[in-house]
């Protein structure tokens, strides 16, 4: 992941998506239905904002949804999205996360 904008209510940056043998060596030539290593880095990318715009350390305490499209993310790279939608004021950082593939497909 690579930041690439940085505002108070918005973070952008630019990923690869990862395969199973990356993490399972026997994983073969199998493929994620959702991404670890890509949800992960989308996780880090708020980390990082809240350090740089908020001057504290978040944690992710949960998700409530992680929702696949369309076609494979591992074509092309990735231009990933988070949407801050808490008030500033907030301890509790609530974002919208979104990646697009090099097409612009979610």
């Amino acid at each position: 992941m690579r930041i690439t904008e940085l505002s108070p209510g918005h973070v952008h940056g630019l990923a690869h998506g990862t395969t199973p043998d990356q993490f399972v060596p026997h994983a073969d030539q199998r493929r994620w239905d959702f991404d670890p290593g890509l949800i992960d880095g989308l996780l880090q990318m708020v980390w990082i904002w809240s350090r740089a715009i908020q001057q504290a350390s978040t944690l992710p305490l949960g998700i409530t949804a992680v929702r696949r499209f369309a076609g494979d993310p591992l074509a092309g790279p990735l231009n990933a999205e988070a949407y801050i939608t808490s008030p500033m004021e907030n301890s509790e950082i609530v974002t919208q996360l979104y990646v697009y593939d090099a097409t612009g497909a979610l």
